[in-house]
């Protein structure tokens, strides 16, 4: 069985704006890199607040897995700090980080959402990224 990413855009008010990605592992448990275009859904000009991971109910549950978050550049806007943020069985959140401190990353250009070290066969889970409008 391969691997299943599904991206969903939401935008619950004009300055909020949520990418929910639902992965279903492959076999051996990988999962694919969801590359976020920064032009479609117009992220442009926002900004990441803050990225979220939960199990799916019901689903198999995932290994403790890595989440990275990589701008057009290849930095990782969670500056390593992403370790074990997918849960077999609690929600998890963590702010971008700049120099290791929390702040705002503004979206230049794709992103790029990784998931690494997570070996479950089918494991289901879900990483979302919550954006604002920015202040320029």
């Amino acid at each position: 069985m391969a691997s299943v990413e599904t991206a969903v855009w939401e935008r619950p008010s004009t300055d909020l704006r949520i990418v929910t990605i639902t992965y279903t592992a492959h076999t051996d448990g990988s999962v694919q890199d969801v590359v976020l275009p920064a032009g479609h859904q117009r992220l442009y000009g926002w900004w990441l607040a803050r990225v979220r991971t939960w199990p799916v109910s019901g689903g198999t549950a995932p290994d403790a897995a890595d989440v990275t978050v990589k701008d057009e550049n290849g930095y990782d806007l969670l500056e390593g700090e992403g370790v074990a943020l997918v849960h077999a069985t609690d929600p998890k959140a963590l702010l971008p980080l700049i120099g290791g401190t929390a702040a705002l990353q503004p979206v230049h250009g794709d992103l790029a959402v990784g998931v690494a070290n997570q070996a479950t066969s089918g494991a289901e889970f879900c990483v979302a990224l919550d954006f604002v409008k920015g202040a320029w």
